[in-house]
């Protein structure tokens, strides 16, 4: 397995099939997936994306997250986590957000990584040191909490 760096529309086929089933391509695709801070990740076996992750630079962060009092530009969101339903539950999650704040290929400026987690995936996160903060709440794709990683 190895980390790439890829392209937005490389991203897009397994989020879309992982994260937003039944709906819309369209709504696999998020506004900030082009700008020139935002990065997509992919975990590449045999030459096939097996995961998929974004991380976006963001200047605003939930109200939940101000008690941490970083700088506007000292967070990166983490957005469109999916795996392969064959690759789910066997360490390829864990893999590549570990690979990505291991090996540096964020911005050093990053001090906290945050996300909103679906509810069933709060066990995935806090494995690799995510808190949740604030109550659950609901999207058009199920619950969610926000959950952040200092960095």
């Amino acid at each position: 397995m190895q980390i790439k760096v890829i392209s937005s529309s490389e991203v897009l086929p397994l989020r879309h099939k992982i994260l937003r089933p039944g709906l819309d391509r369209k709504e696999a695709i998020f506004s900030d997936d082009d700008l020139a801070t935002t990065k997509h990740f992919a975990v590449v076996e045999a030459e096939i994306i097996i995961a998929v992750v974004t991380m976006r630079a963001t200047t605003e962060v939930p109200e939940d997250l101000l008690f941490l009092d970083f700088k506007k530009n000292s967070w990166v969101q983490l957005r469109g986590m999916a795996v392969i339903e064959s690759k789910q539950g066997k360490g390829v999650g864990n893999f590549l957000i570990r690979s990505i704040i291991d090996k540096n290929l964020l911005d050093p400026a990053y001090k906290a990584i945050w996300c909103n987690a679906r509810t069933y995936a709060l066990p995935f996160y806090q494995k690799l040191g995510f808190k949740e903060v604030g109550n659950e709440f609901e999207t058009k794709v199920g619950p969610h909490f926000i959950m952040y990683k200092t960095i």
